[in-house]
């Protein structure tokens, strides 16, 4: 098991997805009743738009949000032209965590835990790995079993994973189970967060709440979301029990 330095860890219940580029979006998370939230710099901004939402979103985070919401901001991965450089302005940032996507093998993880220790980073600043890939699904327990302690929280991708699974996306996500159950057993035998994927159809407040409880009989902690309904946080603290 993992021992964890990273500090700041509190309910991780709804945590919102906001593009990193839409100043907007930013400006309406003030008040916003998620526990967390991702800033994003990688799938939700075009590549020619990667440097100005990096400045956005890092900024963001270093203003806060008037309340005790957890930030963190997903960065692009290292092996792009932008990962570097999000991840050497996001240890400075003030977020409390960073967003590793596409973790696969322990290399990512323990590459950047060692870029973030030669740039000081924060005790508290923690790590997210997405597992968005069939092969960091079979891989989880090489990546956690050298995980640096930073790491906190693993973060399901299912909409990446169905795609290259190759699966039916249908509302019972079936197909997925046996790697969202694996996502969590990795993360109780290391004692780390586990955080469902999204629910894309925004209009279905009732596959919305099944997906939820799915979750929750699968021990997930919380549940990702691309949408500041508010209604859907009640949603989850109503199935997670947690109000």
């Amino acid at each position: 098991m993992l021992h964890h330095t990273a500090g700041r860890v509190g309910l991780r219940r709804s945590v919102l997805y906001v593009p990193g580029i839409n100043q907007r979006a930013l400006d309406k998370l003030y008040g916003l009743p998620c526990d967390a939230a991702i800033l994003d710099l990688e799938d939700a901004v075009s590549p020619f738009k990667k440097a100005e939402a990096r400045a956005l979103a890092c900024e963001a985070a270093r203003k806060g949000f008037g309340d005790h919401k957890e930030i963190a901001i997903r960065i692009n991965s290292l092996s792009t032209d932008w990962g570097r450089d999000d991840l050497a302005q996001v240890v400075s940032s003030g977020a409390h965590a960073v967003v590793i996507p596409k973790v696969d093998s322990a290399n990512t993880l323990q590459e950047v835990a060692s870029i973030m220790d030669s740039l000081n980073a924060p005790h508290h600043m923690s790590i997210w790995a997405m597992i968005e890939t069939p092969l960091g699904v079979l891989n989880l327990s090489t990546i956690l079993a050298t995980a640096h302690p930073r790491l906190s929280c693993l973060v399901a991708g299912t909409s990446d994973l169905s795609k290259e699974l190759q699966c039916a996306t249908t509302p019972c996500r079936h197909a997925l189970v046996p790697s969202l159950a694996w996502i969590v057993l990795a993360a109780r035998a290391h004692g780390l967060t586990a955080l469902d994927g999204v629910h894309l159809d925004l209009d279905n407040d009732t596959d919305f709440a099944w997906q939820l409880a799915q979750g929750k009989e699968l021990g997930f902690d919380g549940k990702t979301l691309i949408h500041p309904k508010v209604h859907m946080y009640m949603i989850v603290c109503i199935t997670l029990h947690t109000m």
